[in-house]
């Protein structure tokens, strides 16, 4: 595949990287660093970390239909059978498939954190493993027990405010349902008294949730393909109400309870941002459709802004993301970036402050909202760098390698992309485990308004 070089130098990336936070000082969760182990693990097994997932893993344990990312889109009849993800277009407000190739192929760096695609009677077998403490249902160890011990084991307090889940305490809430510290790939702590294990995922429209009672035998997982605004919300209700039923505890989630179930958040709010409106130049896709003519969806209107835009087009260099481009569009006066092989929109200035531009995707990626580019100028007025704002944290500064003018050719954008693409060709998956990582937290934050938890 194409994107095995872009895993091969992944790592030589992450270095580049600004740290958040001391090492250790404080919980902060990281796809990439999933990512990371999953490469140390193919290097120390000599081959890589799929062969050691299925060798060591899943052919053992009988999980025939579980398969990563690169299998799913390589194997034969496996694209087919994948359940569609749904996504619903806020502009629109309607419900639109979401393009699995692209989706899958861009995974291919990070699937030690989510690249993973199983049935519902895998997870159940994964499930029972973890149970019978590193057995198979045949009663074969594949782990150590007490290595399988450590990793459902404390590693990392979680401190109010680092976890999407807010726990709930009595006697403000009826129920004990706490998130205290984090393991290795699992949080635990308790639910009505009960040791608890539970990690949940997203991966754009997907989203699932496993949930385990060491001490009682009881697993419990769900999962979801859209296009439910609030997805993480409902599997967090479901799991508590069927844990209730399997632990023999009257259950206490109703039409009341429900919502301040929902109302375990983070705290935080995405803020206000204005923004020049003005008329578009794309094509808007047909409802319930994803087709255009570019075979991608396309979303809203393109800003022209009412002050020369040209200063900003040019190359913005990341030592660990590489580049982020900016041209100025002559037909439509207005600001296109592109960022790698999927990130593509364009740029809409801000009413209040010019230099703060709203990121509108319109290639496969049309889904993610939220997202601000902030420039850096000089006091003569040169634009010297810019940050990708997804969150208070989360600010990763590109600076400027050269100017370029004015562009207006399909043929002059695809060859700066295929420079940028040999250049660094690791750049889309970065950008893609970047982004899904941070478009979580971003959900979190947005929810917090509107009263309701995702």
């Amino acid at each position: 595949m194409a994107n095995s070089l872009s895993s091969l130098l992944f790592p030589s990336r992450l270095r580049h990287f600004d740290e958040r936070l001391p090492f250790r000082s404080e919980f902060s969760y990281s796809n990439l660093m999933y990512g990371l182990a999953g490469h140390v693990i193919g290097r120390l097994t000599n081959g890589s970390w799929m062969d050691a997932l299925h060798d060591r893993l899943t052919r053992p344990m009988g999980m025939a239909d579980t398969y990563t990312a690169r299998e799913v889109l390589e194997g034969e009849g496996l694209k087919e059978n994948l359940a569609q993800g749904y996504l619903v277009d806020p502009l629109q407000g309607a419900t639109l498939e979401l393009d699995q190739e692209q989706l899958w192929a861009a995974t291919d760096t990070g699937v030690a954190a989510g690249g993973v695609v199983s049935t519902a009677e895998d997870m159940a077998r994964w499930m029972r493993f973890h149970l019978k403490g590193g057995k198979t249902p045949e009663g074969v160890r594949l782990v150590r027990k007490r290595l399988l011990k450590e990793t459902h084991a404390p590693q990392m307090a979680i401190t109010s405010g680092t976890f999407p889940r807010e726990g709930l305490y009595r006697p403000e809430s009826a129920v004990d349902d706490t998130v205290p510290a984090y393991c290795m790939g699992w949080v635990t702590g308790t639910y009505r008294g009960y040791k608890r294990l539970v990690h949940g995922g997203t991966l754009a429209s997907y989203n699932t949730l496993m949930t385990l009672f060491p001490s009682e035998n009881i697993g419990i997982f769900t999962v979801s393909n859209g296009v439910a605004q609030f997805q993480s919300d409902v599997h967090w209700s479901i799991h508590n109400y069927i844990s209730d039923f399997a632990l023999g505890e009257i259950p206490w989630l109703n039409s009341s309870t429900i919502c301040h179930q929902g109302r375990r958040r983070h705290t935080g709010s995405p803020g206000e941002f204005a923004y020049v409106s003005g008329p578009s130049d794309l094509a808007v896709s047909p409802r319930h459709s994803r087709e255009t003519t570019s075979g991608f969806h396309q979303t809203a209107a393109v800003t022209t802004a009412s002050k020369p835009l040209g200063k900003y087009a040019g190359v913005y260099h990341s030592l660990a993301l590489g580049n982020f481009s900016v041209r100025l569009d002559a037909v439509s006066s207005s600001l296109r970036f592109r960022y790698g092989l999927f990130g593509t929109g364009h740029l809409q200035p801000g009413l209040l402050h010019e230099h703060e531009m709203r990121m509108v995707f319109t290639g496969p990626l049309w889904y993610i909202q939220g997202f601000k580019v902030v420039f850096t100028k000089t006091p003569e007025g040169f634009v010297t760098s810019l940050h990708v704002d997804s969150g208070p944290d989360n600010k990763p500064t590109f600076h400027r390698l050269d100017t370029v003018s004015t562009v207006n050719s399909d043929v002059a954008s695809s060859a700066a992309h295929l420079v940028d693409s040999k250049a660094y060709p690791n750049v889309h998956i970065l950008l893609f485990a970047y982004l899904v990582h941070y478009l979580i937290s971003l959900f979190f934050r947005r929810c917090f308004t509107s009263e309701v938890y995702s």
